[in-house]
């Protein structure tokens, strides 16, 4: 697949010279198409394989290919015009590249997101060759696309192993690597500690309102620093992003009294943070499920819930408490509940 890139030929059928730059999605890197797919390409209606090297030569993300208009299998999905041929000239299905590491590779970087199937068909391959096949192509493109992909590789099908390429991807923060997949990267390849000092380190001086976007990052750490970070930093509008984030990082019984106590904002986050911990039992989302430590009788529970109710009868806040109060058997470890 890399004949184009070498030659004349358009990037979606090549085949024929390509004779105009599309700069629709990137100015700085066009689209090199004959007039043909250039027509198919504004069209919305490109065949399937022209759509796969086009997602193979610049990235499956771009707004002309991304996956509002065409299917996983480079079908159109929201053709502007009648689709012409499209069943003669399908893409190749995972299936066709997993048994070649560099057909995986251009396979995996040409879909919208990746799921089991491609993490399973990384895993059949020997650990170092593909260790050593992800950090060269890490180190072949500063496409971010190209980069991030790398990193959720190695946070499912590599673990520990690829600490050290984790480590490098964090000098290519903040210019050409997203925080999201540095930190997911960190979570799964490198120590605990480790991980969460370099993302912390590098959430605590984002402006807030970026803070806000990528409070998700830091849930599976679920490290109580964030707790003190909530308390520090919490301003309204309180959405349940801040609870979400608290049930997350090993809510203790003392401090839902503790913000209850204050009042708003931080008793807010204190109900959302219970619902929070109920909902993830409640949906079998075990790896996120972390018991309130300290977690006292239902009778205590209530006792403090009502309290807290009597002096502010929000509807929204009688709705909350009676909802944790209905699934408290879901807020303790699951194999020693007290109802």
């Amino acid at each position: 697949m890399t004949q184009s890139l070498a030659s004349n030929l358009c990037e979606a059928c090549d085949s024929l010279p390509a004779t105009v730059n599309e700069p629709c999605d990137d100015e700085a890197r066009p689209y090199r198409l004959c007039a043909d797919c250039q027509h198919r390409l504004v069209q919305r209606s490109l065949r399937p394989m022209e759509w796969y090297r086009l997602a193979l030569h610049h990235c499956p993300h771009n707004f002309s290919l991304h996956d509002d208009f065409y299917l996983d299998d480079g079908t159109a999905d929201q053709p502007k015009e009648e689709l012409v041929d499209a069943d003669l000239f399908p893409a190749p299905s995972l299936s066709d590249k997993a048994a070649n590491l560099n057909d995986l590779w251009e396979f995996t970087i040409t879909r919208h997101s990746l799921n089991e199937a491609i993490y399973e068909a990384w895993k059949r391959h020997p650990q170092a060759l593909v260790l050593d096949m992800l950090t060269r192509n890490y180190e072949a493109s500063k496409n971010a696309h190209w980069k991030s992909t790398v990193l959720e590789l190695v946070s499912n099908c590599l673990g520990a192993g690829a600490a050290e390429l984790v480590r490098r991807a964090w000098l290519d923060y903040p210019e050409c690597m997203h925080f999201g997949a540095l930190a997911k990267a960190s979570v799964a390849c490198l120590p605990t500690e480790e991980g969460f000092s370099r993302c912390f380190a590098v959430f605590k001086q984002l402006p807030l309102k970026e803070q806000r976007s990528r409070m998700m990052y830091m849930y599976d750490f679920k490290n109580a620093q964030m707790l003190d970070w909530i308390e520090a930093h919490i301003q309204p509008p309180v959405t349940n992003h801040w609870g979400d984030l608290a049930s997350q990082s090993g809510m203790t019984w003392q401090r839902v009294v503790k913000w209850l106590e204050s009042g708003r904002p931080m008793s807010l986050v204190a109900l959302d943070s219970l619902n929070g911990v109920a909902r993830a039992a409640e949906n079998g989302r075990w790896k996120m499920h972390i018991p309130i430590q300290g977690l006292p009788h239902k009778n205590e529970v209530e006792h403090r819930l009502r309290a807290y109710e009597a002096t502010d009868a929000a509807p929204a806040i009688q709705y909350s408490i009676d909802c944790i109060l209905k699934r408290f058997h879901l807020l303790g470890p699951q194999s020693e509940l007290a109802v």
